[in-house]
């Protein structure tokens, strides 16, 4: 089977949509795949060449679209764009496209982030009906807790929003509840006759496998990610400085691994008491994070405030399922708390300081008894190669129509 992905996150681009893209898109068994995404110049921070091997192993030929000129998308904030500033280059990467030679391919995927991308394969379905087109997403189009609506544009994006909905043969997304919600938005559209749910994955080979480790004698908690806008490490601060008061907890250290040094230490200068058992750790390329959660005691999750049910999935919870270490997470009810709990870890509502600080205390306390045992047969539901067949049969019911 010919593949041609379309995406505008891919490696070397250090976004964990990039990371996203790879596993997937490479999981699929017996596939032909051509990926034609963005130049890494058009994302801001330095690039990560970690999967560099990895991706020549699985795929057919990556093409880059736009030089140095391109940088500039990633450097300007808040252009007044939307579904997002890349829709600029929107026109560019259709024409490379085309000499492509699309009819030649079995299917296109397109994949968001970003959600301009899917114009793309609006405007190559329009040109050769014929050709199965799936659009698959990691976050929805509208309705996100982050978005900010512009007059015009926003108008602009929703219209391009329900024909990519209307056009596409297939819509894919990484949880049940995202594709409820994204149907509900769009009630007389009958989203569930064509809407999949694929989860993100994590593949084995990324990981060394490590034994399991006994506790240490100081915990060493990892989370991996940045801090910006609603997903504030106040909350975090917070909830540490409530369970250092309040209960008997063994010795630990949070290391913070990302993005946000500067956000996070202005931050510690309001919890004295915090000080000495969160610090910043610095930022990792993809292949030395993951090796790195195979060695802590206990990973944690941290999730924006929202109103329940959540309906998102962070690939970084996928990415702990595969380092098989006790998992805390500070998240709303839904998809994500759901998936914690089944595999045996812990969660709490990152609205209440009070139940994080409880639950944090107890889950440490349980690890460092030992009391933690992954269940592997639900982890094994998010595997590479589980997925990727998946996603195959997704594919193959639609070539064979």
């Amino acid at each position: 089977m010919r593949i041609l992905c379309i995406c505008y996150c891919f490696s070397p681009a250090a976004i964990p949509e990039a990371y996203v893209s790879a596993k997937i898109m490479g999981a699929i068994p017996k596939a032909d795949i051509t990926v034609l995404t963005l130049a890494p110049q058009a994302h801001p921070g330095r690039p990560d060449h970690s999967l560099e091997g990895y991706i020549k192993e699985r795929f057919h030929e990556i093409l880059y679209v736009g030089g140095s000129w391109s940088s500039y998308l990633g450097k300007i904030p808040r252009l007044p764009f939307r579904p997002d500033r890349y829709l600029l280059l929107n026109r560019i990467v259709r024409n490379q496209a085309e000499t492509l030679r699309p009819t030649t391919f079995d299917v296109i995927v397109t994949r968001s982030q970003y959600h301009s991308v899917h114009g793309v394969g609006h405007s190559l379905k329009k040109r050769y009906p014929d050709i199965p087109w799936v659009a698959s997403f990691s976050d929805p189009w509208s309705g996100d807790i982050y978005e900010r609506s512009i007059p015009l544009a926003s108008s602009w994006s929703h219209r391009l929003e329900k024909q990519v909905f209307s056009s596409a043969n297939a819509l894919v997304f990484p949880t049940r509840e995202m594709a409820k919600f994204v149907g509900r938005q769009h009630p007389t559209m009958y989203l569930a006759e064509k809407s999949h749910v694929l989860p993100h994955c994590f593949d084995p080979i990324l990981y060394k496998n490590a034994s399991p480790r006994k506790p240490s004698d100081v915990l060493d908690v990892g989370i991996f990610g940045s801090f910006y806008g609603p997903r504030s490490p106040i909350l975090l601060l917070e909830a540490i400085n409530l369970a250092l008061s309040k209960f008997e907890m063994p010795h630990f250290v949070v290391k913070v691994f990302g993005k946000g040094r500067s956000i996070l230490n202005d931050a510690l200068e309001d919890f004295p008491a915090v000080k000495r058992h969160v610090v910043h750790a610095g930022e990792l390329q993809y292949s030395t994070a993951l090796a790195k959660m195979e060695t802590l005691d206990m990973l944690l999750l941290f999730d924006a405030p929202m109103a329940p049910p959540s309906i998102y999935l962070p690939s970084k919870l996928i990415d702990y399922l595969g380092a098989k270490r006790p998992i805390f997470a500070i998240t709303p009810e839904g998809a994500s708390s759901d998936l914690v709990r089944e595999i045996g870890g812990w969660t709490a509502n990152p609205e209440n300081p009070a139940e994080v600080a409880l639950r944090f205390s107890e889950s440490l306390k349980k690890v460092k008894r030992g009391n933690f045992k992954a269940n592997e047969e639900i982890i094994s539901h998010y595997s590479s190669r589980e997925i990727g067949a998946r996603f195959s049969q997704i594919l193959e019911s639609l070539v064979s129509k």
